[in-house]
């Protein structure tokens, strides 16, 4: 679900604004293994790229926003980018959609 982990921004009470972590109600716990217990099999490099490209729609594609929300640099997340668009999606056709449309930014 988007906007539940990463920075939003809001006004403060004098108008201006300022960043600030929305309330976070990432599973813990149970709740968390039982999710992981669903993407056991999966190949970590597909887990990854659909969490990347997920987290990029939750940011209407904004990759530093993204980045920083993963916790890695926008030049890492830059990387990972081009590396999918130069590999053949095998899962669903939006995904790779998305990695043809970066093509052209990341140049």
């Amino acid at each position: 679900m988007c906007g539940q982990r990463g920075e939003t921004q809001s006004k403060n009470n004098k108008g201006n604004s300022d960043m600030r972590k929305p309330h976070t109600s990432f599973p813990t716990g149970a709740t968390r293994r039982r999710l992981t217990r669903l993407l056991v099999g999966s190949k970590l490099k597909e887990v990854e790229r659909d969490l990347i490209f997920e987290t990029l729609a939750c940011t209407s594609g904004n990759r530093t926003t993204a980045a920083r929300m993963l916790g890695f640099s926008v030049r890492t997340m830059r990387n990972k980018l081009a590396e999918y668009s130069a590999v053949p999606s095998t899962g669903d056709n939006d995904v790779q959609s998305y990695a043809s449309d970066q093509v052209g930014v990341l140049g």
